[in-house]
């Protein structure tokens, strides 16, 4: 299995808190790792329309920046 690493080479695990690009949108958000693939990250997030709405989003681990 890949070393789980996002952009800038910091090591990535469940709980940590991330930015990303939500698909299909431009603007960066934040999140928290709720699972780790092989290739991927799922992230768990505030709803794009209603901030109360938690939602997923699954990332390459290049895709994603950690909170340090």
């Amino acid at each position: 299995m890949e070393e789980t690493k996002d952009f800038f080479g910091n090591k990535l695990s469940i709980g940590d808190t991330v930015a990303f690009m939500e698909i299909k949108y431009r603007s960066l958000m934040i999140g928290k790792i709720v699972s780790i693939t092989e290739k991927t990250v799922l992230i768990e997030h505030e709803g794009l329309r209603d901030k109360n709405v938690k939602s997923q989003t699954r990332q390459f681990y290049n895709q994603v920046i950690k909170k340090l």
